[in-house]
């Protein structure tokens, strides 16, 4: 895959030879991506996401240094224009929805409380969706993917281009929202309880 990167000059040729190592994961963050990037299995079953711009890779190395004793993510390396993130041993947003639905109010609690420590250590995601919000065995959230992130009053063009104006202090709990209520979509206490701890939340 690597090889992508020195074969093609233009970014839409590297998406032409689509890799076999995706999974439903990588699917729908490779869907995110606007083809800014690419994700992938590798053999560890960990995600590895490749970068078409360099500045892009840069810049996300830089958020994760600044996020990894935080509390937000877990352990991840980087190589060559590319991320690894340790995937292997936890499991994606969306289907500890899918697969506890007894337990939603609860996760849903846990999961806007993690979102509202991200003011405290003024950060933003910028992305979040039910595919790169990951929760691992001790119950414990976790994130990747950090292309559209601010930290600190410091962030890329693409933050700019996709929130100028907008309230900088809503924009996770916002593009969250708009993923829950895809899910639940024909669940309305769910809908109306994830509403009410909305506005009590901003």
């Amino acid at each position: 895959m690597i090889s992508y990167y020195k074969k093609y000059k233009d970014k839409d040729n590297i998406f032409k030879k689509i890799s076999t190592k995706t999974d439903i994961i990588c699917y729908h963050n490779n869907k995110k991506a606007q083809r800014l990037c690419f994700y992938e299995k590798d053999k560890n079953n960990n995600i590895e996401k490749y970068f078409v711009n360099e500045n892009m890779f840069n810049w996300e190395v830089k958020v994760y240094l600044y996020l990894i004793d935080k509390n937000i993510v877990s352990l991840a390396s980087s190589e060559k224009q590319k991320i690894i993130y340790s995937t292997n041993d936890k499991t994606p947003l969306f289907d500890i929805l899918k697969n506890d639905d007894k337990n939603s109010k609860n996760i849903l609690n846990n999961l806007f409380s993690f979102i509202n420590k991200f003011k405290k250590i003024d950060f933003i995601h910028g992305n979040l969706h039910l595919y790169n919000i990951f929760v691992d065995k001790e119950n414990m959230f976790t994130l990747i993917d950090f292309s559209y992130s601010s930290f600190k009053g410091k962030c890329t063009n693409l933050f700019h281009d996709k929130y100028d104006n907008f309230n900088k202090n809503l924009i996770d709990f916002y593009t969250l929202y708009i993923e829950l209520k895809e899910f639940y979509i024909n669940d309305n206490k769910t809908l109306l309880y994830l509403e009410n701890l909305l506005n009590d939340l901003i």
